[in-house]
């Protein structure tokens, strides 16, 4: 799976990338970084964390409400505002401990590619039966 690992702290950012490593894991370190390289690849899931050189807090979720990627947030801010996570599937606050941090990222990321299994499969079947139907075959 290709994920975007949006971490300004690097070693933050190598822990979770090791403990990642059957993944695709990209690293950029600001919001800006985020953009450019959401503008080229697309990712199946966003790894962000709110407190950026060039944005803070809710501001950095506003700028990517656009991206219509799952976004877990990784912070060590703002668990009071998990309530307004907007596009935000999962919230993990980095103060529960990195066994915590990467339990719970490795949660999401076999939660999306189930539902990215079962959308294929159900599409499949979709598109089978239109096929079936153009050849005048009704099941």
């Amino acid at each position: 799976m290709s994920i975007l690992l949006i971490e300004d702290n690097e070693q933050i950012a190598n822990f979770i990338a090791f403990s990642l490593k059957d993944e695709d894991v990209h690293i950029v370190g600001t919001l800006a970084g985020a953009k450019k390289l959401l503008d080229v690849i697309k990712f199946r899931l966003l790894l962000v964390d709110l407190n950026l050189p060039d944005s803070r807090g809710l501001d950095t979720l506003f700028a990517l409400k656009a991206i219509i990627t799952p976004k877990v947030v990784l912070s060590a801010c703002c668990g009071d505002l998990v309530d307004k996570m907007i596009g935000a599937i999962d919230y993990i606050d980095k103060a529960d401990g990195p066994e915590e941090m990467i339990s719970r990222i490795k949660f999401n990321i076999s939660k999306i590619s189930k539902k990215r299994v079962k959308f294929e499969e159900s599409t499949f079947e979709q598109i089978k039966g239109h096929i079936l139907k153009d050849r005048m075959v009704v099941v």
